[in-house]
């Protein structure tokens, strides 16, 4: 028997996998958790399979829902864009939106060309700032959306694992017989916040030798061949290279990619910034 997919069935999966909760899920979506529930049950049917799993921290894709809900963000994605194409909608408002420093660089451009796509008229007040101080701002409704960073931790539901990676220009010379020069951008950001942590933990001795406020800046310190740095590895530039763990660098801990969204507020216009963001994160290749 052939079976169609449900296009708010498959939103409602999107939701729970975003939100990692059922209760949230449902409070976002405006149904009851009953409800929701009863969603997911007819769309693993639907599917012959199983797409949540719950566990101690709440719910996660197993590895089909993994799967699936790359399809699924897709799906949402073309059936809003043939809606606004065919019904001719012109859609404006602004929305603001905040993203750690370094995605800047590497996550940014392709998010504000899938964005543009469907939503041209839309303006976005975009701010770059460490992961705690975007927190703070969405917390305090100083911003619409935040793609943010956290430390991983096993079955975290997240957008996407980043690694942490030490990084410096092909020059640079690591001296065991003197303190490890870095760079850091922020004391709040997560990579520079893992260095210093990692570094004390196993006594490495080390100085911070430079300090800047914008990865443009970093970027430059580090083409330097002075000092060596902690970054996402997906935001490192070809021609600095990943210094590997066999000298007495330690392994940095991996980051959890999470989205915050007030789709409350700014509806359709957020949630569509929201799948561009997934989709870009999903797309993207690593070095």
């Amino acid at each position: 028997m052939r079976y169609n997919l449900d296009i708010d069935l498959v939103r409602s999966f999107c939701a729970v996998v975003d939100f990692g909760s059922f209760t949230v899920a449902a409070d976002y979506i405006g149904r009851t958790q009953s409800a929701l529930s009863m969603q997911i049950q007819k769309l693993e049917k639907i599917t012959g399979c199983a797409l949540l799993i719950r566990n101690g921290r709440g719910v996660m894709p197993t590895a089909k829902g993994q799967r699936f809900v790359v399809y699924a963000r897709n799906l949402l994605q073309l059936h809003d864009r043939a809606l606004l194409d065919v019904t001719d909608q012109d859609i404006t408002g602004e929305v603001s939106f905040g993203c750690p420093d370094d995605f800047g660089l590497s996550v940014l451009p392709n998010v504000l060309k899938l964005y543009a796509q469907t939503h041209p008229n839309v303006r976005l007040n975009i701010t770059c700032a460490p992961s705690p101080r975007l927190l703070e701002l969405y917390k305090n409704n100083q911003v619409d959306i935040i793609l943010c960073s956290y430390y991983y931790e096993e079955h975290m539901a997240c957008l996407k694992r980043e690694s942490l990676v030490w990084v410096a220009a092909p020059e640079f010379r690591l001296s065991l017989d003197q303190p490890i020069p870095l760079v850091i951008s922020e004391s709040q950001a997560r990579e520079h916040e893992a260095a210093i942590r990692v570094f004390s933990q196993q006594n490495i001795s080390y100085c911070i030798q430079y300090t800047t406020e914008n990865t443009c800046a970093l970027l430059g310190i580090l083409r330097s061949g002075l000092v060596m740095a902690a970054m996402i590895r997906s935001a490192v530039p070809d021609d600095l290279k990943i210094l590997s763990l066999e000298s007495v660098l330690p392994p940095l801990p991996q980051l959890a990619m999470a989205c915050h969204h007030a789709s409350h507020k700014t509806g359709l216009l957020t949630d569509a910034l929201y799948a561009c963001i997934a989709q870009t994160l999903q797309n993207q290749d690593t070095r």
